[in-house]
């Protein structure tokens, strides 16, 4: 029964991890990262290699507050700030808005865009970054709920499910038993 419980976790656990934050890296060049990487390549004669994005890839766009919201499928990346928003009754009232830190970090690595390595430049001068993104889960209007026993609710009535049918196999078989051996003393 622990050998179940636990291949249960492991697999609850795993599935858990569709809703885990994105890590990635990616060429930064103003307020937009480029993440698809193609290669080390020469963009400068005489100069070292660096590394080459798809200017037609995935990018992501750098929100740095301007919309007083944490915009989903963005990289976040601003202090805690406040606004007033006079439709709260019954005059309005300041509105909180929690810090986000997505853009992890900043390298001085220089990078830049292009349909593929060594092709023409599309954009240049740009840093590699280190981004985080927050799991879809956390793109409502509310703040995340990251109460941990949520994620496992499923595991944990399995496993106690599975507990309760064990203790009553095992009381069935306690009650054959002493009904059996009842039933030798009477004979």
């Amino acid at each position: 029964m622990y050998r179940i419980s636990l291949f249960i976790l492991i697999l609850l656990v795993s599935f858990n991890d569709a809703n885990s934050q994105e890590r990635g890296n990616g060429c930064r060049i103003g307020n937009t990262v480029f993440t698809q990487y193609l290669g080390m390549g020469t963009p400068y004669v005489a100069r070292p290699d660096q590394p080459y994005y798809n200017s037609n890839g995935r990018k992501l766009e750098i929100n740095n507050n301007n919309s007083n919201r944490y915009i989903c499928g963005a990289i976040n990346d601003y202090p805690q700030g406040s606004y007033y928003d006079n439709t709260i009754p019954p005059y309005g009232a300041n509105v909180t808005i929690p810090a986000q830190h997505e853009l992890v970090s900043e390298s001085s690595t220089e990078c830049v865009t292009s349909t593929m390595v060594n092709g023409s430049l599309v954009g240049s001068g740009g840093r590699i970054v280190t981004y985080e993104l927050n799991p879809p889960s956390s793109c409502s209007g509310q703040a995340p709920n990251n109460a941990p026993l949520d994620d496992y609710m499923l595991c944990l009535i399995l496993i106690a499910s599975g507990f309760g049918v064990l203790t009553i196999r095992k009381q069935k078989f306690a009650f054959k038993s002493s009904l059996i051996s009842n039933m030798k003393v009477l004979y």
